[in-house]
């Protein structure tokens, strides 16, 4: 789903776009990513936009401006630790705020994670639009 939302939200504009492809995922100037592990300077669950992506001689360097003010630069290593941030569990969004925020529900799923809390928790994330 990351990869779709980031063709629409983010696409390349033409063939000199800085991207990078690391683990099979491309990462692009201006994509929203997530952290999934804590390390020295970010948290689990912290978000940022990258703001600029350097390839030399096979090394790559991903800067992040990090939504808590922090900037971070990247390499292929630490990046397995970073992901498209465009889908994201209700889990992974508690304690943060978006502009918008869609929840995808389809009327065959009877699973017991659609609670009232958890759909209340995921919809209360949003500041304008729901």
């Amino acid at each position: 789903m990351n990869t779709t939302i980031q063709q629409v939200i983010n696409p390349r504009k033409n063939e000199y776009d800085s991207y990078c492809i690391i683990n099979n995922n491309e990462y692009r100037v201006g994509d929203r990513v997530l952290q999934w592990k804590n390390n020295s300077q970010i948290s689990n669950g912290d978000v940022g936009v990258i703001n600029e992506i350097n390839e030399d001689n096979g090394e790559v360097n991903v800067v992040i401006d990090w939504d808590n003010g922090k900037q971070t630069i990247e390499n292929r290593e630490t990046m397995a630790d970073i992901s498209l941030a465009y889908a994201i569990s209700i889990h992974k969004s508690q304690g943060s705020e978006y502009a918008s925020v869609i929840i995808p529900i389809l009327s065959c799923q009877k699973c017991q994670l659609f609670k009232r809390n958890l759909l209340y928790t995921g919809t209360t994330r949003a500041k304008k639009k729901k």
